[in-house]
Order: C-alpha cells, then structure tokens, then sequence
C-alpha cells in the first residue's frame, strides 16, 4: 500500500499496489523490518475493493479472538475502526465501513459463519447468539453452537470442511446427541447451503438453503407443520 504522493510502478510479479491517500503517521506500523499499513487503515482501504458482505466477513475475522482457546489475541476493535473513521470524515469509504461496522460482531470464527448470519439475518432470523455455550446441571460443557436462537433453543453448526474427517464426524455425531439431550434442535450447515438457493413455498421465494433449513427449525419448535408443494419453474 503506497501513499499517493510516493506511488509508483511496482514491477514485482505476484505483487499488486493500491494508491492510498491521506495517510497518517499512526496509521503505518513496521512489521519484520517493513512499513505497513496498520489493522485499522488496512481495513479501510480495503473497504473500497470489498462487497458489504465481504467487508464484514473481514471485519469480524479482524476482531474476533482466534485458535485453540482463543489463544491468538484480535488484531483490532470496533472502537478502533469507528477512531479511524473520525479521523477522515467525509472521505470516500468512510460512510461504507461504518455501516458495515453495525453489523460486525464478536465471535464468529471463519468468514463462513459471518455470512451465515449475515444471510439469516437480512432474511428476517434475529437475537442470534454467537458461540453459545450450553453447560449441563453439573456445570459440564455440553456444546457449544456456532450460532443461537436462544428462545426458539436452535442450535446452528456452521461445519467446513474440516468436518468430513472420520473422528470429527463422530465428534459432532456426539455433540448433535447432547444438544437434542438438552431440549435443543441442531441445524447443520455446509458451504453449498451459503450459495445453492430452494424456493421456499411459505413465503413463494427463493431463498439460500441454509435459511430454509433454518425456518423449517423454526416451524419445527413452534409446532408448526407447512405441507409443501412443487417447486415452480
């Protein structure tokens, strides 16, 4: 990333430049002997090659603890990121990161599980939980789910590709029992849900899978039965 009086061409193959303007002293960081952007403005000038979606699957990677008990600290905060925002007020990107920033939340583990809220959320599914820890009446972890429905006691697994391993598939197999021992309904998820669309006859519309599956758990809960007919051309 170059500031815009120091651009130049970079003639390096496998290496792309981005012209930034207005670049402030805080804003460059030195990492392993090279000046960088910082998280902050990284995200920033990222804002303008990004999708909405795209921008917030980063944003949450950015502020959410990562690894085996969230030993990997985040790399930023949503206080840092609205700072910088103040700090350019009125440039372009800044109205694009904000609004993205509303939507950003702490907790989501892969740029899959952001989209998968994001997609419930904008087809009417509210109040998810993120990471929710269900413990048994000894205080045990029974399981935890990517995403919750607390209310409706939906527990939504978002399962990459990690999960079609012999001894992960028996894990979840396991984790799947616990939760419906709790009372709760488990909704799996795989990639093809995000971006394969079914129509949806109780609202006659297409809708991405995984909010379909989503909504029949919720009938499901409610004591709700929809008898559905053939899928129009």
């Amino acid at each position: 990333m170059l500031n815009d009086g120091d651009f130049r061409a970079v003639r390096r193959k496998e290496v792309q430049a981005f012209r930034t303007k207005n670049l402030r002293d805080d804003e460059k960081v030195m990492w392993k002997g090279v000046l960088i952007t910082s998280v902050e403005r990284t995200v920033f000038d990222l804002s303008h090659e990004l999708s909405p979606y795209q921008l917030v699957q980063l944003i949450d990677g950015a502020i959410n603890a990562h690894g085996g008990y969230r030993t990997i600290e985040p790399l930023t905060s949503i206080d840092k990121l609205f700072a910088l925002c103040r700090n350019h007020r009125g440039e372009r990107g800044v109205k694009k990161l904000k609004l993205c920033l509303q939507r950003a939340r702490v907790g989501s583990d892969s740029a899959q599980e952001t989209l998968l809220r994001l997609l419930l959320e904008d087809h009417g599914v509210k109040d998810l939980a993120l990471n929710k820890a269900v413990y048994g009446e000894h205080g045990e972890l029974l399981f935890q789910a990517d995403l919750a429905v607390e209310k409706e006691r939906i527990s939504i697994q978002y399962e990459g590709e990690h999960h079609s391993g012999v001894e992960q598939m028996q894990k979840d197999i396991h984790r799947q029992r616990r939760t419906e021992s709790m009372g709760w309904k488990e909704v799996r998820i795989v990639s093809k849900d995000l971006y394969q669309s079914e129509f949806d006859h109780e609202v006659k519309d297409w809708v991405p899978r995984a909010v379909l599956l989503v909504r029949r758990a919720f009938n499901q809960a409610r004591g709700v039965t929809y008898h559905s007919k053939n899928t129009p051309n």
